[in-house]
């Protein structure tokens, strides 16, 4: 049986980005969401929570600030204290100039931040795949024990998909040996993982539907995660990082994913559905 998690990253970041990923969902095409706690307003939380979208926590040790103040996250923030970006986390990591516990009660307020606002933690991703990296992974399988997720993202898209695309095939492929550590200890711990995961050849395509249909014909048996990057076309965004995003939704939207998935034999599901949820730890 295959089944497909259509998973729309970033929820909260800003507003194009959080109106799209709902249209998305009342249009059938996307199963969950990832939130970004540390930019998520209350209005946004609560209607998430309204309109009965899957979610889980998008965690962000990149960019805005840290819920839990600077002390301790010296190593991976700005002087002005904002998170300073994916280099220098990884870097701080590799030196391990920065702890697994001050980690985790980072990544605890973040998840706290939905739990407060009455939403489940199904699942635990990050901003730019950073949770596969060692200490922060650590972190991960604690706090998804603590607050009762049951599964975890592994971005193990493979290297043969979209061989041609260079920029993301060098970026699987320096994934590649965290990704692979992070999903034995992720599994170890009994936390759910995919059978399959793309979405790293999804960002940012000007004719995304090619890739997406591509996708969907190439599903395994067993649960896979498609993860995107969808935004709502607004003239804040034309000239910025989400520039692209409008495309892929406009894309799931003209694909109408509900007739392709049924069309497919395949059938949407989302993390908690699949992995359950845990009862939180204190």
């Amino acid at each position: 049986m295959k089944k497909v998690i259509i998973n729309a990253d970033d929820y909260g970041m800003i507003p194009p980005v959080t109106r799209g990923i709902l249209t998305a969902w009342d249009a059938g095409a996307v199963t969950s969401t990832t939130v970004v706690a540390n930019a998520c307003s209350n209005e946004d939380l609560q209607n998430l929570r309204r309109s009965g979208l899957a979610c889980g926590l998008h965690l962000d040790f990149v960019e805005g600030r840290p819920l839990t103040g600077k002390v301790g996250l010296e190593a991976i923030l700005t002087d002005n204290g904002i998170f300073a970006g994916m280099y220098r986390l990884a870097w701080a990591v590799i030196r391990k100039r920065v702890s697994v516990e001050r980690l985790r009660q980072e990544m605890q307020a973040q998840a706290d931040v939905l739990l407060d606002a009455g939403l489940t933690v199904g699942h635990i991703d990050s901003h730019w795949h950073m949770h596969h990296l060692p200490v922060i992974s650590e972190a991960v399988v604690q706090v998804a024990q603590r607050v009762g997720a049951g599964a975890v993202r592994v971005s193990r898209e493979p290297l043969a998909f979209a061989p041609a695309m260079l920029k993301p095939t060098a970026k699987k492929m320096l994934m590649l040996p965290f990704v692979a550590t992070a999903a034995r200890k992720f599994r170890r711990y009994g936390l759910g993982v995919p059978q399959a995961f793309f979405g790293i050849s999804l960002l940012d395509l000007k004719d995304p539907a090619t890739l997406l249909k591509r996708t969907l014909s190439r599903l395994p048996d067993g649960v896979t995660e498609i993860a995107v990057h969808i935004s709502e076309d607004d003239p804040s965004i034309r000239d910025t990082w989400y520039r692209l995003w409008p495309e892929t939704l406009q894309a799931l939207l003209q694909l109408d994913m509900p007739r392709q998935l049924a069309d497919s034999g395949i059938e949407a599901t989302n993390f908690a559905a699949e992995w359950g949820i845990r009862d939180q730890c204190g």
